[in-house]
């Protein structure tokens, strides 16, 4: 692989796994039943299918681009030195490889025009944010009056909503600034519980069907909720901006290919079921 780590910050391949999980599966799953409903499940079954594969390879090409880098570095010579506080360096090393300086300059362009409108983090924090607020005043909708009647009318919605904004933003930016590897127990607790959320969201939903069946009878193909299907599945499986940084730190890469496989029809498995189960469970879905 290319730029191979020091074994002071290099961990364990099922560790390695484990995270390539955790960036796959993100906010994007919980928007597949809605997508489902509207296009129908077997042209969602269908797409997310195709998507899954495409995803996984243009996986394959990333890692063989690492490959490929590491060969010419060996060829030329060249000695350069792993940062793991700093995948930046990772990536543009590989871009001034192969596209020169001005092809890094244009690719740093690229990416800020698209981290600008499409950064997962504001997802995270618009989603999140709501929830708590939601939780906290579900009583009213109106973000300019009081949670409840016996709060103070300066503790509003959206005054709650802000704060959860703020607290959000105080959690999360000093792990973004250490780094995937000093916070390799946060990213196993939150495989966990992404993964009980999974199981808990399916078990909940066929439970329902058990007990009560479906209330409705859900399109099986609709071209017409094809343009939100088609982006939902492909936002549920984009990670290939951050797989080099966590691919590279991996102890070993032998069966990489069949072992990144795995991982994502194990994450199919678990959209495909997340998806139908809701489809069928719910007659109104909401995003």
């Amino acid at each position: 692989m290319a730029f191979v780590p020091t074994i002071d910050v290099a961990y364990s391949t099922k560790i390695g796994y484990i995270l390539i999980f955790n960036l796959i599966v993100g906010t994007g799953a919980l928007a597949l039943p809605k997508a489902f409903h509207s296009a129908g499940c077997l042209l969602g079954v269908l797409l997310l299918s195709i998507s899954a594969f495409m995803s996984y390879v243009c996986a394959t090409f990333v890692v063989e681009g690492m490959a490929i880098a590491n060969a010419c570095n060996k060829k030329r010579r060249i000695v350069i030195e792993y940062s793991a506080l700093n995948t930046i360096n990772l990536q543009s090393g590989m871009a001034r490889l192969f596209i020169g300086k001005y092809g890094v300059l244009l690719l740093n362009v690229i990416v800020a025009i698209y981290l600008f409108d499409h950064f997962e983090l504001h997802i995270y924090l618009i989603s999140l944010s709501e929830t708590f607020s939601q939780s906290v005043n579900a009583s009213t909708e109106d973000g300019h009056n009081a949670c409840y009647n016996d709060w103070p009318n300066w503790l509003q919605r959206i005054t709650v909503y802000r704060f959860n904004v703020c607290l959000f933003v105080c959690f999360v930016a000093p792990l973004v600034l250490i780094g995937i590897h000093r916070t390799k127990f946060l990213q196993l607790s939150t495989s966990i519980c992404r993964w009980t959320a999974f199981t808990l969201m399916i078990v909940l939903a066929c439970m329902q069907l058990a007990r009560e069946g479906s209330p409705s009878m859900p399109k099986m193909f609709n071209i017409h909720g094809f343009g939100s299907l088609f982006g939902t599945t492909v936002y549920a499986f984009m990670c290939h901006h951050s797989l080099p940084s966590i691919v590279t730190p991996m102890k070993s890469k032998r069966h990489i290919f069949i072992y990144l496989a795995m991982v994502y029809v194990l994450v199919l498995i678990f959209y495909l079921a997340l998806a139908i189960t809701g489809t069928f469970s719910f007659s109104h879905i909401f995003d």
